[in-house]
């Protein structure tokens, strides 16, 4: 055979088989990939919603957790996860947000639940929530005086935690020390500051020698309530 037909031939092949594909690129796809839906994919088998039951009074939030426990026996944190919906049984009790956080809206017992669904499967879970018309007759804060180092070069950031416990009318104490209820705040930023973040409400962060007065402050149900400590950073 000549070269020229030769190259006849390659050509005509090159095109039969460029004609019977098809114009998309087929890429193979791995194993277990495509949102945890291969063959490969761990599955869900259980999930647990946290704290189980509480009790709050009215114009509260409470934070829920939800878990999931997978088929290899490892635990994940779901609780603001797109897979997984929040919602309360009856809204005129509780609501509750995309990542948990229930707000008490009046008294009553609500659920609390947290469905998802993953590789076809429905999960769910439920917490309890009574919610109650009771105020906060004290509130008080710990320690009630505190002593703190400066920053130094060695230790750059000091800090201490104080912590707010609320007596109720109903007479069961509840901390409140993270709760979106209670604002946090400090006499004199130059000695200390003090966190409104919601991870670490009434964390005091020491600045300078001197001494503060920490304060929280705030309204549930219409009546104001407040506590004072002393911090003092020492030279």
């Amino acid at each position: 055979m000549s070269v020229l037909n030769m190259r006849y031939v390659l050509l005509s092949t090159m095109a039969l088989l460029l004609g019977s594909c098809d114009t998309e690129t087929m890429v193979p796809v791995p194993s277990g990939s495509g949102g945890g839906n291969g063959p490969g994919a761990r599955q869900i088998t259980n999930l647990q919603v946290t704290p189980s039951e509480s009790r709050i009074p009215a114009g509260l939030q409470q934070q829920f957790i939800a878990k999931v426990t997978l088929d290899d026996g490892s635990i994940t944190d779901a609780t603001d996860d797109v897979i997984l919906q929040w919602s309360s049984s009856d809204a005129s009790i509780v609501t509750v947000d995309a990542t948990g956080r229930a707000t008490a809206v009046g008294a009553g017992i609500a659920s609390v639940n947290a469905t998802g669904t993953e590789n076809g499967k429905v999960f769910e879970a439920s917490a309890r929530l009574e919610v109650t018309d009771a105020v906060v007759t004290d509130l008080a804060l710990t320690p009630t005086t505190a002593s703190s180092m400066p920053p130094s070069a060695s230790q750059p950031i000091v800090i201490t935690v104080f912590v707010a416990n609320a007596t109720l009318s109903d007479g069961s104490i509840l901390d409140l020390t993270n709760n979106p209820a209670l604002n946090w705040s400090s006499s004199d930023v130059a000695v200390a500051t003090v966190s409104n973040s919601a991870s670490s409400k009434g964390a005091a962060t020491a600045a300078g020698a001197g001494t503060t007065t920490i304060t929280a402050t705030g309204i549930l149900n219409g009546q104001n309530f407040s506590a004072t400590a002393d911090l003092t950073v020492t030279p």
